[in-house]
């Protein structure tokens, strides 16, 4: 898909003015070493047709990786891009080696009107040969998982489905993975992994972050659920909204899951982040109360009568006690290594205080 957003490699664009620059941004495009051995073999052949084949291949590339950073720059109302540079890395998980081509520029606007150039940036869009295929081919991997979700995807499956970052599928995706990993043997089971790691963590960060916490909070994918917590913690993907939503759906098992994405930092704070994140701490309190009784007993060899609390256990704990001693939980049903409620109000007010201090 075009946008019509300029770009260079320089520091400004003659003749226009920079009204405002956004902090620079990156989209990356993964794609499988195969791609890259084939251009170098294709290399002995050069006179014999193919050249141009692979040449068209690396130009497609490199297109996809500024039509990406376009897309970013328009979302954040961009019309043009400064400071582009492309770079190539290679990234290896245990079992697998891929190529990541990355797409790096800082988005501006334009003073258009000081040339009097008046550009129309809802043009319709016009797809490509190109883009008709990938489109057509998702519809083929869609309907395989459907079909046959017992059938482990190939190498070059996975390396598409990445480069094109097709989101759409990814529950699906996961969800089929569970399966075949019950049958894979080791270095099967690690290659799956480190596919599904890549997947996620190349995903648009706007698809991404509602997809994440979703998945992170299924019982169904549990197999998964270590390395979806790795993957927001590492980027910072912790969402006020979406924590909203999720502690106002009173759940069993969530109730365990949530409170590790609240202790999980945001990248950036904003002032209209305050009021919300004191809705959290009210959703917390009235959605996650103790859950033990409060009585007293009679000290030992004395009158006297001692404050004691009663767990859902049944044991009877003194209140200076915080974990049950026989089912070792807590007064919000938490056990002693998870994040209760408590701690989770309490990392949140430390954060308000430093924002509506600085603010």
């Amino acid at each position: 898909m075009k946008y019509n957003i300029k770009i260079t490699t320089t520091s400004n664009f003659e003749g226009y003015k920079v009204e405002k620059y956004f902090d620079v941004i990156t989209t990356h495009v993964i794609v499988g070493t195969n791609v890259f051995s084939d251009i170098a073999a294709s290399w002995t052949d050069f006179f014999g047709g193919y050249s141009n084949n692979y040449q068209k291949k690396l130009s497609l590339i490199k297109q996809k990786a500024i039509s990406n950073l376009k897309q970013d720059a328009k979302y954040l109302g961009a019309n043009a891009i400064i400071g582009f540079s492309l770079d190539i890395d290679e990234i290896s998980g245990k079992n697998t080696s891929m190529f990541m081509i990355t797409a790096i520029g800082t988005p501006v606007i334009l003073n258009l009107n000081l040339n009097n150039e008046n550009i129309d940036y809802h043009d319709t869009p016009v797809i490509t040969g190109e883009e008709l295929d990938i489109i057509l081919r998702k519809k083929i991997i869609k309907k395989h998982l459907e079909q046959t979700p017992n059938i482990a995807l190939t190498n070059d499956i996975w390396e598409f489905i990445i480069e094109n970052k097709y989101w759409e599928i990814c529950y699906e995706l996961i969800s089929c993975s569970i399966l075949w990993q019950k049958w894979q043997v080791d270095n099967d089971k690690r290659r799956t992994r480190d596919y599904i790691k890549i997947y996620l963590e190349n995903l648009n960060k706007e698809k991404i972050i509602s997809i994440l916490y979703n998945l992170y909070l299924d019982s169904k994918i549990s197999h998964f659920h270590e390395l979806i917590y790795d993957i927001i913690t590492n980027k910072s993907l912790f969402d006020i909204d979406e924590i909203i939503k999720l502690l106002e759906v009173k759940n069993e098992y969530t109730k365990y899951q949530i409170f590790n994405l609240i202790v999980v930092r945001k990248e950036v704070y904003f002032k209209d982040d305050i009021e919300k994140l004191k809705i959290i701490i009210e959703l917390i309190k009235k959605n996650y109360p103790e859950i033990v009784q409060y009585s007293s007993q009679k000290k030992l060899l004395s009158s006297k009568e001692s404050e004691i609390w009663i767990c859902k256990c049944n044991a009877k704990n003194p209140t200076e006690v915080s974990i049950c001693s026989n089912c070792q939980h807590d007064r919000y049903g938490f056990s002693k290594n998870q994040i209760n409620p408590p701690n989770a109000i309490k990392f949140i007010e430390e954060t308000l205080e430093v924002i509506e201090m600085i603010k």
